[in-house]
C-alpha cells in the first residue's frame, strides 16, 4: 500500500498510498479474513478427533524424516480436550475478582490474571487428571 508503484491516491510527506498498493492490501486482508472464517467453520462443524486424525495423516510422511508426528498430535489432542475446563476455571476466577471490584485499569487486570494463572499451571502439573474429569465422566457414561 505504501511502497508499490501506481497511481498516487494520497500522499503525506514520504508516505504515499497508491491505487495498486491499496488493491494489494485489500486482497491480502480478504485472504486472511477468509482463512480465519474457514478455520472457524471447520472447527465448528468437525469433531476434534477427526481434525486431529486428518492432520496426523496429512503430516505422516514426516515420520520418515524422524519427526514424531504421532506423539505430537496425541499431546495436542489431550491439550485441546483440556481447554474447555481451563477456560471455565479461568473465567470463574476472573469473575470472582471482578465482583470484588479489583479490575480497575489494565495493569490491575494483568496482575489479577497472573495471580491465578501461576497457581493453575502449578496445579495442572501436580495433578493433571482434574482437567480430564469431564472427559472421564463422558467415557464412563457413553
Amino acid at each position: 500500500m505504501f511502497f508499490s508503484h501506481g497511481k498516487i491516491i494520497y500522499s503525506i510527506g514520504s508516505v504515499v498510498i497508491t491505487e495498486e498498493g491499496l488493491r494489494m492490501a485489500s486482497l491480502r486482508t480478504l485472504r486472511i479474513f477468509f482463512m480465519v472464517a474457514g478455520a472457524k467453520i471447520l472447527t465448528a462443524t468437525t469433531p476434534l478427533e477427526a481434525l486431529i486424525g486428518a492432520l496426523c495423516r496429512t503430516l505422516m510422511p514426516l515420520e520418515k524424516a524422524g519427526v514424531p508426528v504421532n506423539e505430537f498430535f496425541s499431546i495436542m489432542g489431550l491439550t485441546l480436550k483440556c481447554f474447555p475446563k481451563l477456560k471455565d476455571y479461568l473465567a470463574e476466577n476472573y469473575r470472582n475478582h471482578k465482583d470484588r471490584g479489583e479490575n480497575d485499569g489494565f495493569l490491575k487486570r494483568a496482575k489479577i490474571i497472573s495471580s491465578f494463572l501461576l497457581p493453575m499451571f502449578i496445579q495442572s502439573m501436580q495433578s493433571p487428571e482434574i482437567f480430564f474429569e469431564e472427559e472421564a465422566k463422558n467415557a464412563k457414561s457413553g
